[in-house]
């Protein structure tokens, strides 16, 4: 298993959370914040072993994160839309799978739709997963910032971990603290003080142990419920970060490729495809286990062929060097 992997399967335990109606309640946030301290490391590695830091060269870091992120998001924001409007032609719920799906209702909420930058506020999403996209954009245009010198990642890393510890640890303030742009930066930003470290961390390398203990979590949560609103969200980033330093090295296949590839889409889409379920295959009953089976399988390949037919083809004539 590899990094690419890795994150197929936050992206599963993510789409698990929102068609499953019996799938735990936290190890969907722990993949979130996972996904922002790999997107930390990653950010950081491409920065100094790619692109350098003159004005030019970032130029074009920004340019290739724009190529990554929007042709997916542009194709999940079009099939959002018309989701939107069949479920109204349709009479269905648009909050049974996630209150936020609907069409944008204020200036901000369109030019969130439609830029992703997270200055935007808004609860209005044809994209109902994206404020998570959101934040990853603004921590993006961070990331030169922070990854240029290790003081620096360690003084953001300081101040993050504050902002956090200012909301107090406890269940009420959960939601301020995972989709606050400044809270979550904490994680994003401990990925890019682990590049910084990673050399001294070689000897705590073992990838099966690390996913086995990434999954043990979900037992934490069973015994104690209370766990993934307070303080187990930042215990999930040690577990992830153990996963990230066995698995970051490892070679890659084209399998791998293919799935990390892929899980951005997986995370996109799942939702979006769930409502259409909804629409055209009625006689599935909302987020139990079979509903989730076919939702995911369509997503699966809804996200195989963009990725094979239209991403990595678009990717590869776009991408500057």
């Amino acid at each position: 298993m590899g990094l690419g992997t890795f994150r197929f399967i936050l992206a599963t335990i993510v789409a698990l959370s929102h068609l499953w109606a019996n799938m735990i309640s936290g190890p969907a946030a722990f993949a979130v914040w996972g996904f922002y301290l790999i997107s930390g490391y990653l950010m950081a590695f491409v920065l100094h072993h790619h692109y350098g830091f003159a004005k030019k060269n970032l130029i074009l870091f920004f340019k290739n994160r724009l190529i990554r992120i929007y042709p997916g998001y542009y194709f999940s924001l079009f099939l959002g839309l018309i989701t939107y409007y069949l479920m109204r032609i349709n009479h269905l719920d648009l909050a049974s799978l996630n209150p936020e799906f609907g069409f944008p209702n204020s200036g901000a909420s369109y030019l969130f739709n439609a830029t992703l930058f997270p200055w935007f506020k808004t609860n209005q999403l044809l994209v109902p997963v994206s404020i998570a996209l959101g934040l990853e954009v603004g921590f993006y245009m961070l990331a030169p910032f922070i990854s240029y010198k290790k003081i620096i990642a360690v003084i953001v890393l300081l101040i993050t971990g504050l902002v956090n510890y200012q909301f107090n640890i406890i269940e009420s303030t959960f939601t301020e603290r995972y989709s606050g742009f400044w809270c979550a930066l904490f994680a994003f930003t401990l990925g890019i003080i682990f590049y910084f470290y990673k050399n001294r961390l070689s000897y705590f390398k073992n990838a099966r142990l690390s996913i086995f203990l990434w999954a043990m979590q979900f037992n934490i949560v069973l015994v104690n419920l209370i766990v993934p609103w307070d303080w187990g969200l930042y215990l999930s980033l040690l577990f992830t970060l153990f996963a990230l330093n066995s698995l970051c090295d490892l070679p890659k296949n084209k399998v791998d490729l293919l799935l990390g590839d892929m899980s951005y889409l997986v995370y996109l889409l799942h939702t979006t495809v769930g409502y259409l379920i909804l629409i055209y295959i009625p006689a599935l009953k909302i987020r139990d286990f079979y509903y989730f089976c076919v939702a995911y399988t369509i997503t699966l390949l809804i996200s195989f062929i963009f990725v094979f037919f239209l991403e990595r083809p678009l990717r590869n004539s776009l991408k500057m060097n």
